[in-house]
C-alpha cells in the first residue's frame, strides 16, 4: 500500500487503517442519529394528527397494528402512539375500541391497578422508562391473543424490566399470571429466561413476586 507515492511503513499503515475504521464508525453513528432523528420527527407528526382526530377509526386500527409490528420506534414511542390511538378509538368508534382494547371496566384491568396504586405508595416509579398504568399487550393489538394486560418497569440504564401481566392467548386456554423480570433486548427472544406463570386466582403470590422484581430492577439488578 502506498501513501503519496511513498511505501508505508507498518506503523504508517496501522495508523491508516485506523483512521479509516475511525471514519467508518463516525459514518454509521452519525447515519443512526439522523435515523433516530426522523424517526423521532415522524412519531410526534403522527402523534399531532392522531390526537386533532385527523384519522378515521378503521385507518387508527390499521395504524395500531403497524405500530405494533414497527421494530424502529421506542417501548416509549410505542406507548404514547398506542395509547392516543386508544383515547380516539373510545370517542369515535366505541365498538372498535372495545373490540380491540376490551371493556373498561374488566376484572383484570381493575386488579392490575388496585395493585399498581398500591406500588405507587411504597416505590417511586416516576423513572419509569414505560408508561406507569395497566396496558394492552401487542399482542392483542395484532390479534395473536385475547387477554393480554400488564404493568411494567424499565429501568432506563440498565434497559432491565419487571413485568407482570394477566395472559389468556386462545380461547381454550385458561386465565393466567406471567411475571418475569429480562433485559429488553431479550424480551422477545426464545432464549429468554421463563416467566413465572400463576393460576390466576394466585394473584397475590404473583404480586409479591413482581414486586420483588421491581425491588431488584429498581436498585440496578
Amino acid at each position: 500500500m502506498f501513501w503519496l507515492g511513498l511505501p508505508l511503513s507498518g506503523h504508517a499503515l496501522l495508523l491508516t487503517y485506523e483512521k479509516s475504521s475511525f471514519l467508518v464508525e463516525k459514518q454509521l453513528v452519525e447515519r443512526k442519529i439522523v435515523t433516530e432523528s426522523s424517526i423521532n420527527v415522524q412519531v410526534d407528526n403522527i402523534l399531532g394528527m392522531i390526537n386533532a382526530g385527523k384519522f378515521e377509526a378503521d385507518r387508527l386500527v390499521s395504524l395500531l397494528k403497524n405500530v405494533a409490528k414497527n421494530k424502529q420506534v421506542t417501548d416509549e414511542q410505542s406507548e404514547d402512539i398506542v395509547e392516543a390511538i386508544e383515547s380516539q378509538l373510545w370517542l369515535t368508534s366505541a365498538i372498535k375500541a372495545k373490540k380491540i382494547f376490551g371493556a373498561k371496566n374488566r376484572k383484570t384491568c381493575q386488579q392490575l391497578q388496585v395493585f399498581l396504586d398500591d406500588l405507587l405508595t411504597r416505590h417511586e416509579l416516576s423513572e419509569n422508562q414505560h408508561k406507569t398504568k395497566v396496558k394492552v399487550g401487542e399482542n392483542v393489538l395484532i390479534g395473536q391473543a385475547l387477554i393480554y394486560d400488564y404493568i411494567s418497569y424499565k429501568n432506563r440504564k440498565t434497559g432491565m424490566i419487571a413485568h407482570m401481566a394477566f395472559r389468556k392467548i386462545r380461547t381454550d386456554d385458561k386465565l393466567e399470571l406471567d411475571v418475569r423480570k429480562v433485559h429488553f433486548k431479550e424480551q422477545h427472544k426464545e432464549k429468554a429466561e421463563k416467566p413465572t406463570v400463576f393460576e390466576a386466582h394466585d394473584f397475590d403470590e404473583a404480586c409479591e413476586l413482581f414486586e420483588n422484581n421491581l425491588s431488584e430492577v429498581l436498585s440496578g439488578l
